[in-house]
């Protein structure tokens, strides 16, 4: 296909779809557009990630962990939030 050709055939799909025309999308897709969007965003956030070990209090850790898992996060985001609110804290 030439150029030219590819052009004509997809020349449909250059024009603005007009508000009207268009529907809300159902539960199901909203649902998988939020976890792609959350993938994409993970993704981004991993490529300026670095690994480090770090050795804790077990109690301490074991603390940390039920309260991520309260919250809805991670060990690695506790502690990320831990940091840059001690940072926020300790520069202000």
């Amino acid at each position: 296909m030439t150029l030219h050709e590819l052009r004509q055939a997809t020349r449909q799909f250059d024009k603005e779809i007009p508000l009207s025309e268009t529907r809300p999308l159902s539960s199901k897709k909203q649902r998988e557009f939020h976890q792609m969007q959350q993938q994409t965003l993970r993704h981004a956030k991993l490529q300026r990630r670095k690994t480090v070990v770090l050795n804790l209090d077990q109690d301490l850790l074991a603390r940390s962990d039920q309260y991520a898992q309260k919250h809805g996060m991670s060990r690695s985001e506790l502690i990320e939030r831990s940091l840059r609110s001690a940072l926020v804290f300790t520069e202000s």
